[in-house]
């Protein structure tokens, strides 16, 4: 994890909701791990022998655990098991904008689930949050789900980076000199061409693949142990999106109440889940932050109970 190596590029983490506003010039690198809240990951074993034919199963992958949105794909190989990507090319290049850091300052982009993949122990990332591993998933929470009181900062630094590195795409636009007779004549040969590569390359795709699609089903029926009847598979689909649309409530309620505007004396204490019920402790709230708390939550349609008792604030979130 740690080298003596040092290149012209700064290591940094980039966060969307806690992150700082550089001021660089054109010729300042910087080589950037992206926060957990910026990708999805999956550790799955993928009955395949290679990671070019892993690449093409991996939107099934994500299949009904995804929010909607426009994702892009990505994955590499530890022993056996696969770990998968998806992410958001745009939520990527707003966190990158609102830190003020252009294409040109850009060396490297990571993951933090490759990059910090041998941390041991809990670290601090940054003064909100906390960074740590657990079932060799990288994960992120703030302080007080921990329960320790002090966390040693993790220097990024120090960290050896790998070769896995991901590729945006940015928006282009290109300028071509050509005359309104030449584009008379293009069109409708291009459209012929595109059209018949188009037929062509479909039904040979549809034709070499169908029996291979048949057999990797099969594999994987046979590999994951599915049921045998249609309706069988659907009852264990349904019950594991439940569990997974209960998860990405408790993401999304936790990145709310993460982005809360408090004052320096203003904090949350504690968050407890019971049952389905999130509770959040919040100390010295002053009476314009308590309303301030439950303009936020009615915005997001969050369905909540609130207790104040002087100095401090009761949340109780319905999960």
């Amino acid at each position: 994890m740690f080298s003596k190596y040092k290149n012209n590029a700064k290591t940094i983490f980039l966060d969307p909701i806690f992150y700082t506003q550089y001021t660089l010039s054109k010729e300042e690198k910087l080589d950037i791990i992206l926060s957990p809240s910026l990708y999805w990951v999956q550790k799955v074993v993928i009955p395949v022998k290679t990671t070019r034919e892993a690449k093409k199963l991996l939107e099934s992958v994500f299949d009904g655990v995804l929010l909607e949105g426009d994702y892009s794909y990505d994955l590499y190989k530890d022993g056996e098991y696969f770990f998968a990507f998806a992410y958001e090319n745009q939520k990527i290049l707003k966190a990158l904008k609102d830190a003020n850091i252009e294409t040109q300052n850009i060396n490297n982009i990571y993951f933090a689930q490759k990059e910090l993949q041998n941390i041991d122990g809990a670290f601090e990332i940054n003064k909100k949050q906390v960074i740590y591993k657990k079932d060799g998933i990288i994960m992120l929470l703030p302080p007080s789900l921990k329960g320790d009181d002090e966390y040693e900062e993790l220097d990024l630094s120090h960290i050896q980076l790998s070769k896995h590195t991901i590729k945006l795409k940015y928006k282009k636009s290109y300028k071509k000199n050509i005359t309104q007779s030449d584009l008379k004549l293009l069109k409708p040969i291009m459209l012929v061409f595109i059209l018949s590569m188009m037929f062509f390359a479909q039904y040979y795709i549809t034709s070499q693949q169908t029996t291979e699609i048949v057999k990797k089903t099969q594999n994987l029926f046979a590999s994951n142990h599915l049921k045998s009847t249609t309706i069988q598979n659907k009852s264990m689909l349904l019950r594991y999106t439940n569990i997974q649309k209960r998860q990405d409530n408790i993401r999304e309620y936790l990145s709310t109440l993460l982005s809360f505007r408090l004052t320096q004396d203003e904090h949350i204490s504690k968050i407890k889940l019971n049952g389905n019920t999130l509770r959040v402790e919040l100390e010295n709230t002053t009476p314009n932050t308590q309303t301030y708390i439950q303009k936020r939550l009615a915005k997001k349609h969050i369905k909540y109970t609130i207790d104040t008792k002087q100095n401090k604030t009761i949340l109780e979130i319905s999960i």
